[in-house]
C-alpha cells in the first residue's frame, strides 16, 4: 500500500519536478510564474544534464570494472570546475547542518501513554537526516584524491566571485518582492530535486494526493494541531485532520526515506547508483537551474528594451510598464553564449579553462562557470 502512495507515475513525476524547476526559476530571478515554454526550456536542459553526467560517470565506472556508480565515479566531472565542486561541498555541509538541527530537536510529546514496539523500531531504523548519505568526510577525501591543487578545505576556503555575486543579485530581488511575495520566494527558495516531504503533505491537505494507512500514532495536543495545520498552509480544518495529517507524515516519512532516492534515479533512468549519488545529481540540476537563470537575467539587463515586445506568462503581449517573466529569447541566448554547450552539448561541465586556454579567445568572454553573461 505504501509502495501505491508513494509512487508517481511517469506523467505525476513530470509534473512534479516541472513545478520544483518553477520554483528554482523564481528562486533564481526569474517571476513566481515563469512562461511555460521557458519552464519546459530550462527543465530539458536540466534533466539532459543530469542524465549526461549519469552517463559519463557509468562510463569511469566501467573503465574501473564496476558495476555500479560511485561518488568517486561522478566526482570525477567536477575536476575542472573547483568553483562548483566548492558550491556542492557548501551544500552538503549545509544539509548536515540542518539534518543535526533535526536531530537535536525534542519530539512532539503525545496524549497517549503506550508506545507500539514496531513503530519504535522503526523510528530507530531511520536515520532523521533526509539527506543521510552526504557523508563529508567521504566527500572531501574523494576532492582530495581528484589532485585539484588544493584539498577539499583549502577549496572550501577559496572567494567563489560568480557564487557571491549570484547571491547578491538574489538578495537585491528579495528586497523587490512585495512581503506576501516574499513568502513564496522564501518557500521557493527550498525547492530542491529531492523529494520534498512537506510538499507532499500539503498537495493531500489541498486534496491533490491520497494516502490510504491505518493509524498507529495518538492524537497531537492542540497546539501542535495549530502548528501543523499553520506550517502546510493549510485552509480552516476541524482539529482530527490534524491527527490524520501527522500519521499520513509519520508514515509517509518513514517510506520515503528509504525510497527517496530511487524517485530522481528512476525519474532520470539511471542504472544502480550509491544513495549518495542521487544527492549529487539533485545538487548539479539546481546549480543548472541557477546558472541558466543567472545568465538569463544578466542578458535582459544588458539589451536594448526597445528591441523586442515581450510576452507575459500567458503568450500576450505586455505592456510597456508591465513586469514580465523572463523571455524565451533569454534562455536560448544563455545556451548560444555558453561555449560548453556549443562545443560538447555539456552546460554545466563542457567549458575547460585549462584546456581552453590556448584556443583563440572568443567574443563574449565567458564567466567563470563557462557562461557569457555580456
Amino acid at each position: 500500500m505504501a509502495g501505491s502512495a508513494c509512487g508517481n507515475s511517469d506523467g505525476a513525476q513530470l509534473a512534479y519536478y516541472r513545478d520544483i524547476v518553477r520554483q528554482m526559476m523564481f528562486a533564481n530571478g526569474d517571476l513566481e510564474d515563469p512562461i511555460p515554454a521557458c519552464i519546459e526550456l530550462v527543465l530539458d536542459i536540466t534533466k539532459y544534464q543530469m542524465v549526461k553526467a549519469l552517463e559519463d560517470a557509468w562510463q569511469y565506472a566501467n573503465a574501473k570494472q564496476r558495476k555500479i556508480i560511485t561518488l568517486e565515479d561522478v566526482f570525477i566531472l567536477f575536476k575542472h570546475h573547483k568553483f562548483i565542486l566548492k558550491r556542492l561541498l557548501q551544500f552538503a555541509i549545509a544539509a548536515e547542518c540542518v539534518n543535526e538541527l533535526k536531530r537535536a530537536a525534542p519530539r512532539t510529546a503525545k496524549l497517549d501513554e503506550e508506545k507500539e514496539e514496531e513503530s519504535d523500531m522503526e523510528e530507530d531504523e531511520i536515520a532523521t537526516t533526509s539527506v543521510p548519505e552526504t557523508n563529508i568526510t567521504r566527500m572531501k577525501s574523494v576532492v582530495d584524491s581528484l589532485d585539484l591543487g588544493e584539498t577539499a578545505d583549502q577549496l572550501l576556503e577559496l572567494v567563489d566571485p560568480v557564487y557571491e555575486e549570484r547571491k547578491k543579485r538574489i538578495a537585491s530581488f528579495g528586497s523587490e518582492l512585495t512581503s506576501e511575495e516574499y513568502f513564496r520566494f522564501t518557500e521557493a527558495r527550498q525547492a530542491t530535486f529531492r523529494d520534498d516531504f512537506k510538499q507532499k503533505l500539503k498537495k493531500w491537505v489541498s486534496g491533490d494526493i491520497h494516502f490510504l494507512h491505518k493509524p498507529k500514532v495518538g492524537i497531537h495536543r492542540k497546539s501542535d494541531t495549530a502548528n501543523l495545520l499553520r506550517w502546510l498552509g493549510a485552509p480552516q480544518c476541524e482539529p482530527v485532520v490534524s491527527f490524520v495529517v501527522a500519521f499520513i507524515g509519520r508514515e509517509q516519512s518513514i517510506f520515503c526515506r528509504k525510497s527517496d532516492t530511487a524517485n530522481l534515479l528512476r525519474w532520470l533512468g539511471a542504472p544502480q547508483c550509491e544513495p549518495v549519488v542521487s544527492f549529487v545529481l539533485a545538487f548539479i540540476g539546481r546549480e543548472v537551474v541557477a546558472q541558466i537563470v543567472d545568465a538569463a537575467v544578466a542578458i535582459r539587463k544588458f539589451e536594448d528594451p526597445n528591441l523586442f515586445l515581450n510576452d507575459d506568462r500567458h503568450g500576450h503581449v505586455a505592456g510597456p510598464n508591465e513586469r514580465v517573466p523572463l523571455q524565451v529569447r533569454h534562455y536560448n541566448e544563455v545556451l548560444r553564449r555558453c561555449i560548453g554547450w556549443r562545443r560538447r552539448k555539456d552546460f554545466l561541465f563542457g567549458y575547460y579553462e585549462d584546456v581552453e586556454k590556448n584556443i583563440s579567445s572568443e567574443s563574449p568572454q565567458p564567466s567563470s562557470d563557462g557562461v557569457s553573461h555580456t
